[in-house]
Order: structure tokens, then sequence, then C-alpha cells
């Protein structure tokens, strides 16, 4: 299966967006806000309250941040399937190649076991966290 990823001539069809207003950005950001939200996982609704409630006022510019980095990345990627017609993933497979797989699985396959390890422990604290009764020491190493 090959596909083509030369974007020049799409490039060449596209109109210059209008200036920058409210009610410009207002009438653009309507589904595309609402595909943007389905991005949103349990980083945001979990940790991010988590981390204000533990670090206070300290740590927003890292929230803010990476909010904006993730709409800045949501925003290339389908801009770049809007225009091409070709999704980020084909693209991302063409652009890399088997040593990007093959060093992937190689992290993969070293960092799989921390991870369990990591959630069997947290797995096993979380009934006595809801009690309210003092957590034995149950670490699995």
């Amino acid at each position: 299966m090959s596909v083509e990823l030369d974007y020049r001539k799409y490039l060449e069809q596209i109109e210059e967006p209008p200036a920058f207003n409210i009610r410009w950005l207002w009438t653009v950001a309507g589904p595309g806000a609402i595909l943007a939200s389905l991005t949103i996982g349990s980083g945001e609704l979990v940790w991010t309250p988590r981390a204000a409630a533990a670090f206070g006022y300290v740590m927003v510019w890292a929230f803010l941040y990476g909010v904006w980095i993730k709409g800045v990345i949501q925003y290339l990627a389908n801009r770049w399937h809007t225009i091409t017609g070709i999704s980020t993933s084909i693209a991302t497979a063409k652009v890399l190649t088997k040593w990007f797989n093959l060093f992937l699985a190689a992290t993969i396959l070293a960092v799989m076991p921390m991870w369990w390890t990591t959630l069997s422990s947290l797995s096993a604290q979380v009934p006595w966290a809801w009690s309210g009764r003092p957590a034995p020491l149950l670490y699995f190493w």
C-alpha cells in the first residue's frame, strides 16, 4: 500500500484565513472544540486536581503549558488530515523507520515490568484507602 505524501498541491488550493477576531474564532471552534474535548483523559480529570491540591499554585504553569501543547498538537494533526486527506498514523508510519519501532518495543519491554509492579502495589492499597484504616505494608517487588 503506497500513499503519496506530497501535500504541496493541496496548499495551493487553500485560501488565506480571515483576520483574527473573536466572532471568527467562535464560528471555527464549534465542532473542533467538541472533538478536542474528546481527547481529555484521566490525566486531566484525576491528576491535575490532585496535583493542585498537593502543590497549590506552584504547578499551574505546567498545567497551562500542557493544555496549550495538547491544543497545538490537536490543531496541527487535524489540519494535516484536512489538507492532505492522509491520517496522521499513516504519515507517522511513513516517516518513522523500523529502528524507531525496535526502540519503542525495547522501551516497552523494559518499562512494563516496573509499570505492572507499581500498578499491583497501588491496587493493593486502594481498599485500605477507601476504608480509612491504616494500610498494611504490601509491596510487590
